[in-house]
């Protein structure tokens, strides 16, 4: 199986066939409290999905990619996920 993240920007301010939407495969990895523990609240919420497989992007701390973002701005982030089987029996 293949699990990854995609980061989808969408930028309304260049046309259609210029290069308006972009798609950038990003690793997912097991999540840690690190990813989780901004408060002692967060930390008590990661601690109780112990025993259960948590999936995180693998983003690098200098990554510019917001979801949150301003309403304003003509560019449109989302973060998409994403499982993929291997089908066997096709060739490529």
């Amino acid at each position: 199986m293949d699990v990854a993240f995609y980061k989808l920007k969408v930028d309304w301010s260049k046309p259609n066939e210029k290069g308006r939407f972009t798609r950038e495969r990003v690793n997912a990895r097991e999540c840690e409290e690190r990813d989780f523990a901004a408060s002692p609240r967060e930390a008590q919420i990661y601690k109780r999905w112990i025993g259960f497989s948590l999936i995180c992007p693998d983003l690098e701390d200098s990554d510019d990619f917001f979801i949150q973002g301003d309403a304003s701005s003509v560019v449109t982030q989302s973060l998409e996920f994403s499982i993929q089987r291997c089908n066997a029996t096709v060739q490529k």
